[in-house]
Formats: structure tokens, sequence, C-alpha cells
């Protein structure tokens, strides 16, 4: 995915991982995707705490398995702290049993490290989406299909949430305007909406839902 400049305000997103090399992947994968900007990256739990106030991101993207404090013990600590501040927890691990530690701690998503750009991308999306329209999460990030749709028509419609213009979202994702306006015709058809502000006032929800 081609990096291309926009308008929109992005994304602020603080990595924490004790892996420096899978850090600094996973940064530059969204730096590459357009929408996002890594302000921070910490290596524990203990220097994620540190760097909040300073680095005032809109989303943590946190490994689950970390020396000196972990992703579940640094998740509680930031609920408490910094409530309403989106925690989005990244594992290796495929078990169920794990997810939902993260999901029932208060984690806004839960993303394996093998999955593809976009699903890093629509979790973080979502998760932010949720929190500025005031919206709890239930489940997220764990599936490559939400409510119905395919996967890129999740991140299309988080993007418009986020009030990125069709070309602006054409650019983000490297596809044509008429792709993504092909695609907001699915997205107002499975949300059984007929415009764009109707579909947007519906993308927390929406987001949120899972097919799984």
């Amino acid at each position: 995915m081609r990096v291309v400049g926009f308008a929109a305000p992005r994304i602020k997103v603080l990595l924490v991982d004790d892996h420096p090399m899978v850090a600094a992947g996973v940064g530059a994968v969204l730096t590459r995707a357009g929408g996002f900007e890594v302000v921070g990256m910490a290596r524990d739990g203990v220097e994620a705490l540190a760097m909040i106030p300073c680095t005032s991101p809109d989303v943590v993207l946190m490994d689950m398995n970390m020396p000196r404090m972990d992703g579940l013990a640094c998740l509680n600590r930031i609920s408490a702290r910094h409530p309403g501040l989106p925690v989005v927890m990244l594992s290796a691990s495929a078990a169920p049993i794990a997810r939902e530690a993260a999901i029932a701690a208060g984690a806004a998503g839960y993303v394996m490290k093998s999955v593809e750009l976009e699903e890093f991308a629509g979790a973080l999306f979502a998760a932010v989406a949720r929190i500025r329209h005031g919206k709890s999460a239930a489940v997220a990030g764990h599936t490559s299909r939400t409510a119905g749709f395919t996967e890129r028509e999740r991140l299309v419609l988080a993007s418009a949430a986020e009030g990125m213009t069709n070309r602006q979202i054409a650019d983000a994702l490297s596809i044509s305007v008429p792709t993504v306006k092909f695609h907001l015709a699915n997205i107002y058809r499975k949300l059984g909406v007929s415009n764009r502000t109707a579909a947007v006032q519906r993308a927390p929800e929406a987001l949120v839902a899972s097919s799984c």
C-alpha cells in the first residue's frame, strides 16, 4: 500500500511491544497504510504508562505478553488513569481464552500479529470511532468480517466515520473513487440506510458487531 497524504487528522498510535523489531514493523505498516501517526514505542507496560501523558495517543496497540508489566496489567492501569483511551491488544496467540481475557479486561480489540495490514488498520479505526461516538466495545479486531461487511468495507466505513472524503479514502487504500463509492453502496445496503450521514451514525455500532 503506497503512502499518500490526506487532510484528515491522523490517528495517533502508541505501540507497546518488548520486541523492537516487531514494534518497528507494525509501525512501518501503519505508516504505509495512511491515516496513522506512531507517536511512541514502549517496550513494556511500565514505559507505556510513562509515555501516555507526553504522547497523548488516540489509541494504544499493546502486546499481551511483556516483561515487568504485561499487557493485561497495563490495560487495567490505563483504564484507571486514562478512561476513554482505547487499547487494542496485540498477540501471537490464537487461543480463544486469550482473546476473551483481553476483552473481559476492557480491551477495545484483539489482533493477531499474523493478520494482514487491513486488520490492524480496521481494528484501530474501529476502536477510536467507538470512543469518539460514545459507544462501548464488546468484541473487535479478531475476525476479517464484521457485521456482514468485507474487511475492505469495514475499513471504508471506519474511514468515512473519521470524516475522510471519498478521494481521501481512495488515496489511503490505493483504490479508485468509483471503487470507494461501490463499497459505500454495499455498506448502505447492508446497514439499511440510504446515505453517508446515516451510515456514519451507525458506524460505531456496526463496527463492534461480529459475525463470528
